[in-house]
């Protein structure tokens, strides 16, 4: 077992404003291997996300001379073509190009010469609900597909539905894969806490806006949380009408599956539970006026016990930014946001672990090796928008294996990413 490290580490003398590149320059960044072979076979160019591709065919000299070589539209995809945005960053693998289309997230498969259309395949009802969805979190474009081989010759496209669901792929046909959960399709709402937060919607509050990331078999989808609320009194002066109320949300915990079966594998707890790590820091709000209109919440009376504690009714602390994998190491780093609701923290006392943290967890167990949370009780929705980028620096004459987070703070938090 791995020894479990604590909150406050040290972080390498290196943390900038804005600028990750003054600090890695400064130290001698190395072992930016990124896209191989002219491919991109991973969301952020390779499993660091360090988007670097080595390639130099074109530079200075000749980039005016580029043309159109091909192109596909989306018109190609019926009538109408998929709605709303495509924001993605494709894959190409073995001469394929892989992506999403538009807000359904269509998966087309093109050929890199020619732009030909090798397969497509379009999520049916099942895997759609659209009469569930509420704006914004699920209508999201997803940005992109995961790549999984055994290397035997049995190779998937993993995608994430509007509805928060797993599905895979074969990679040559774009037939669903059988063996993998019930038809080619994981329900990941099936693997979250709905049984401990009893105000909880839903539909539509669940989603997902990047592409699963895989380390060994074991695949972690982000997810990605409606704002949502706690079920305290709804009647906050100024913030809405006595007889409405804002719906409680779910924990967006780490879940990881089998990327051959779909069984689920292990989950992570990012608000703690009772015994977990962390528990005490949801801290019980004293000041809460429960003086809710009758009827509104009836839990408050089934249930009273869920009062004791904030961790027992807190929602959110998602991680809607792509996990980034080290296989060396065998770990998953997760940057997650912020705990419900963003901006006002009265509800929810303690520094409110794993809120707005980065979690360096084991592939194989889900066990928590390490963690750093930037903000102690987050009243700023300063998230992390992007990928931790995993990058070896070389700092006072040794290598280190660092881990590089940019937040919407404007400073890049430089990390020891095996500690």
């Amino acid at each position: 077992m791995r020894k479990m490290l604590s909150v406050r580490r040290p972080v390498i003398p290196c943390t900038v404003a804005v600028a990750v590149v003054a600090c890695l320059g400064a130290a001698g960044a190395t072992a930016q291997t990124g896209a191989a072979d002219g491919e991109w076979g991973v969301f952020g160019a390779d499993a660091g996300a360090t988007r670097y591709s080595p390639l130099d065919q074109i530079d200075s000299d000749n980039v005016g001379d580029l043309a159109v070589a091909w192109r596909w539209s989306a018109r190609d995809q019926g009538t109408p073509p998929p709605s709303g945005r495509t924001q993605i960053s494709p894959l190409v693998i073995n001469g394929v190009m892989y992506t999403t289309i538009g807000n359904q997230r269509n998966v087309i498969a093109l050929d890199a010469a020619t732009g030909g259309t090798v397969w497509d395949w379009r999520p049916g009802d099942s895997e759609r609900r659209w009469g569930d969805m509420i704006e914004p979190v699920a209508r999201s474009a997803g940005r992109g597909v995961s790549y999984w081989t055994d290397g035997e010759g049995d190779e998937r496209i993993f995608v994430v539905t509007p509805s928060f669901q797993l599905v895979a792929l074969d990679a040559r046909t774009g037939n669903r894969v059988e063996g993998f959960g019930v038809a080619g399709v994981v329900d990941m709402m099936d693997d979250l806490r709905w049984d401990e937060r009893p105000a909880a919607e839903r539909a539509g509050r669940v989603a997902n806006t990047s592409p699963p990331a895989i380390l060994g078999n074991a695949i972690v989808a982000s997810i990605s949380l409606h704002t949502g609320s706690i079920p305290t009194r709804a009647n906050r002066p100024g913030i809405r009408n006595p007889n409405e109320v804002w719906p409680m949300n779910i924990p967006g915990d780490v879940v990881a599956y089998d990327a051959r079966t779909g069984r689920t594998l292990w989950r992570f707890n990012t608000v703690p539970k009772e015994g977990e790590f962390g528990v005490d820091t949801w801290l019980k709000a004293d000041d809460l006026l429960w003086e809710v209109p009758t009827g509104t919440h009836p839990w408050v009376e089934e249930r009273p016990e869920l009062l004791d504690a904030s961790w027992k009714y807190t929602g959110n602390v998602g991680h809607w930014a792509p996990v980034t994998v080290d296989e060396e190491l065998g770990l998953f780093y997760v940057a997650t946001e912020t705990a419900t609701n963003d901006y006002y923290g009265g509800y929810r006392p303690g520094d409110n672990l794993f809120a707005n943290s980065i979690l360096a967890l084991d592939a194989e167990t889900g066990e928590r090796v390490w963690h750093f949370q930037v903000t102690h009780h987050e009243l700023w929705d300063y998230d992390f928008p992007t990928a931790p980028i995993l990058v070896d620096i070389e700092v006072d004459g040794v290598l280190v294996k660092a881990l590089v987070q940019l937040s919407k703070q404007g400073f890049a938090y430089v990390l020891d990413r095996a500690t």
